[in-house]
């Protein structure tokens, strides 16, 4: 490897994550021609490129995070599911947890309550069993049908020193209230599938 190519390699690892490289249509020519000649040049040994495995795996992770993370928020469905996960690594929390459909629902937005099914013209009235609007963020915490269900998301919230109700992007970071979430939504019964038993 010539001189320069070593130089070259050594800008390219202290940028590597400034650094983007294009292919480019060019015409043949003289500048195509210089170019090509150029290349070939730097070449004097079939020596490759040494990138570390860990900085090639750190400039991957790096850019398909960062996609993921433009795709995600510039979505435009999703949005019960993003209100609990702004961004995908928000999302960790479900990596070790059963879910179930009743947790299903209230992530997606798509469930049993009055809501949803006014919306797809399942139900002729949105409106819950106590007379106010059934979203799932009345559901969760306003309803007082629920209550008592409801004493063990309190007290998680306390004891992480978050208000109550909690912004439903606190949930899935703390590891107490998003038991709690899924112990209310199980202990309501409120999206159990007629007929089913809610622990299962």
């Amino acid at each position: 490897m010539t001189k320069t190519a070593r130089q070259c390699r050594q800008l390219l690892y202290d940028n590597f994550n400034k650094v983007s490289l294009h292919l480019v249509k060019i015409r043949r020519g003289e500048g195509h021609l210089v170019a090509r000649n150029l290349a070939a040049s730097c070449i004097t040994t079939p020596e490759p490129v040494d990138w570390a495995p860990e900085v090639l795996k750190n400039v991957i992770t790096t850019s398909l995070q960062k996609k993921w993370d433009d795709e995600w928020r510039s979505g435009t469905t999703g949005e019960q599911t993003r209100s609990f996960f702004p961004l995908p690594k928000d999302a960790e929390c479900l990596k070790n947890s059963h879910i179930n459909h009743e947790l299903t629902q209230v992530l997606t937005g798509h469930c049993r309550l009055n809501y949803h099914f006014h919306k797809i013209k399942k139900v002729p009235s949105s409106l819950c069993n106590c007379g106010k609007e059934e979203t799932i963020n009345h559901y969760l915490f306003d309803c007082n049908i629920f209550s008592e269900q409801r004493t063990s998301l309190i007290e998680a919230c306390n004891k992480a020193s978050i208000a109550f109700p909690p912004p439903l992007a606190a949930i899935p970071k703390d590891k107490n209230l998003w038991k709690a979430l899924k112990w209310f939504i199980l202990e309501s019964r409120r999206l159990a599938l007629r007929g089913t038993d809610q622990r299962q």
